[in-house]
């Protein structure tokens, strides 16, 4: 809380893609989980997939909500998607 009081932590909420507009159930950035260093990569994979949205918000933040869809990987080896959520960078 510290770091929000003093002004430390700006955020902006990162939904909006180049290419589907706020068509959510349209997002092609993913948040993959990597068992072995616990935390999820983000990825972008094609220039329509960038986050965009107006204002300043994007230039002044340094940290974010980014809506993507959850992949896990299973016991098997295979990826689970988990629909659309949301990590924070």
């Amino acid at each position: 809380m510290p770091l929000i009081e003093n002004f430390s932590i700006w955020g902006c909420y990162a939904q909006t893609e180049i290419g589907t507009g706020s068509d959510v159930s349209g997002l092609k950035t993913t948040a993959t989980y990597d068992m072995k260093t616990d935390e999820f990569v983000v990825h972008t994979p094609s220039l329509d997939a960038t986050k965009w949205w107006p204002g300043e918000m994007g230039r002044l933040a340094n940290h974010a909500l980014v809506f993507c869809k959850i992949l896990i990987p299973n016991d098997d080896g295979e990826i689970d998607d988990y629909g659309i959520g949301c990590v924070m960078v």
